[in-house]
Parts: C-alpha cells; structure tokens; sequence
C-alpha cells in the first residue's frame, strides 16, 4: 500500500489540496466532510437504472454519437485500470466480420457516491463518444451537457437550486492543475452557470428562503 494515500488518483493535483486530503484521512473526517458538501443521494444503483440514466443522456445531448452496447457499474475496475470510469470499445467476431461495440463502465464505488459525483463522471465517460482526447472540445462538451442539468424554480420542484461550473486544465503528468478561464470550454462570465453567478444566486436564493430563521 502507497504511503500516501492521494498517489493513485490525485497526483496531479495541488499539493495544497493533497495536504488537506491526506490530514482529512488521517482524522477520520474525510466522509464526514464529503458528506457535508455533497448530501444529495440517488438512486441509480443498479446496472439496469445506470443504462436508463446514461442512455437518457445521450439521447438528450448526443443522439448522432455512435450506439452504446453496455454500461454497467464495475466493481474491479480501480484495480483493474486504476480509473474511477472507462470508455471502450471491445472487438468482436460476428458473421466473419470484426464488430466494435462500445462500453462505458463505472466504478462500482458511485453506487453510494452523492449524485453529484455520479454525473460527473458519467458525463466524462459519455463525452468520449464524441471527443477521444482531453482537449478543449471534449471539456466543452462536458461543459454543455452539465449545464442541461434540471434546475429548479421553487421548493417541491425537481431538480438543482443552482448550478456552476469550474473546469481546470489537468494534463495528469503531475505539472500543476490552471483554471480554465476561456469560454469555451469555460462558462461564459454572462452565463448563469459561471461559478461566481453561481455563488451569487445562492446566496441570494437562501438569503431570501431562510429570511426569518
């Protein structure tokens, strides 16, 4: 086992953010406080209800993009790719012809993860039926298609009070992590999803919702 329990999936980030990850483990604090930030659940935890989800997506934002022949959740996959979700394609034989179809696994630790986190890498995997590489297209189009997520107007509606989005250039090569300021991929500064709109908002909804507590 590493010494350093950020090595596997958090190397290329600050050291800053590392320190704090690894004092979190080390108090026994770091769910406690990811389950802070993020209380939202799902109930997306079987492999059939991951399908729908997935599938829904696409349809939604990607129609043209090639079919989806599997998506499962995974339970070796940290072991297997170290990677928290994957995009494949695997060849098969058929009728003397050599067929790809795609499959996009999850790690099966997102079955309880907070809803949040679930999207967030699902988005990613998807975005790879359009755009293989990381580049400013791929993260455009995660970009895109986190901003479609459901938002709410009013209590006892479905769906997110706010939404923002911070994307960071992230080369995973252990060079340091730059926010991405450019639009696109970036939210535009007018768009309602650019994080300091979003912090605003929030402010503004609760401040107004929790006014006489």
């Amino acid at each position: 086992m590493s010494a350093d329990p950020t090595a596997k999936y958090l190397a290329a980030y600050a050291p800053e953010l590392r320190a704090q990850v690894r004092r979190l483990i080390a108090e026994g604090r770091l769910a406690e406080s990811l389950e802070r930030r993020h209380p939202e659940r799902h109930d997306i935890t079987s492999d059939g209800a991951l399908y729908d989800d997935v599938m829904a997506l696409k349809n939604r934002h990607m129609r043209s993009a090639g079919p989806l022949a599997k998506v499962l959740y995974d339970s070796r996959l940290h072991l297997t790719h170290q990677a928290l979700g994957t995009h494949t394609a695997v060849s098969r034989l058929q009728g003397g012809r050599l067929k790809a179809k795609r499959e996009i696994r999850i790690a099966s630790l997102f079955r309880e993860a907070p809803a949040a986190f679930l999207r967030m890498i699902v988005v990613h995997e998807l975005a790879h039926l359009k755009e293989r590489a990381h580049d400013r297209a791929f993260y455009a189009l995660c970009t895109h298609m986190l901003q479609k997520l459901q938002c709410r107007s009013k209590v006892g509606d479905e769906g997110f009070d706010a939404i923002g989005a911070v994307v960071v250039d992230c080369k995973n090569d252990g060079t340091p992590i730059t926010l991405a300021t450019a639009s696109p991929p970036a939210p535009a500064p007018s768009s309602d999803f650019d994080y300091s709109r979003f912090v605003r908002r929030l402010a503004q909804l609760y401040a107004t919702r929790f006014a006489r507590i």
